[in-house]
């Protein structure tokens, strides 16, 4: 005769890992699909690859982009309800 509390800690731990095993699986599909058109991949250390200055680089000139905008958004946004 098995005692219950066995039962329940087996129970919990294949449940933990089908989670576990979900979980890596639906990450896994989420990164492929999102890379779905980029296929020019560059080993690291290849000539072509981007250094991480010029990636940081990027970033910063498209987040000063998206925030001007945002803030030619929001005057003109305050004139609008001024007048």
């Amino acid at each position: 005769m098995r005692r219950p509390f066995i039962d329940y800690v087996h129970r919990a731990t294949v449940l933990s890992i089908l989670g576990l095993a979900g979980w890596g699986l639906w990450l896994t599909g989420a990164v492929y699909v999102s890379r779905i058109g980029n296929t020019d991949r560059y080993p690291y250390g290849g000539r072509n690859r981007d250094t991480m200055t010029e990636v940081v680089g990027r970033i910063v000139e498209r987040w000063k982009e998206v925030s001007e905008k945002k803030a030619q958004e929001k005057i003109a946004a305050e004139r609008s309800s001024t007048s």
